[in-house]
C-alpha cells in the first residue's frame, strides 16, 4: 500500500493592520472574494521586487 503526501509551503506576502476587529474581518472577506489575478496584482504593487521565496 502506497500513500502520497503533498507538502504545501505558505509564506506571508501581504499584511495590513487594523485598529478594529470588525474592519479587519470586512477586509479579509473582501480579499477572499478577489480573483487570483487581482490578489497577485495587489501583492505585486506592494512588493515590486517579486515573490521570490
Amino acid at each position: 500500500m502506497c500513500s502520497t503526501v503533498a507538502v504545501v509551503r505558505r509564506v506571508l506576502v501581504y499584511k495590513q493592520e487594523f485598529t478594529d476587529r470588525i474592519d479587519a474581518g470586512r477586509r479579509e472577506k473582501e480579499l477572499k472574494g478577489f480573483s487570483r489575478a487581482k490578489k497577485f496584482k495587489l501583492v505585486k504593487a506592494l512588493r515590486p521586487e517579486g515573490l521570490r521565496i
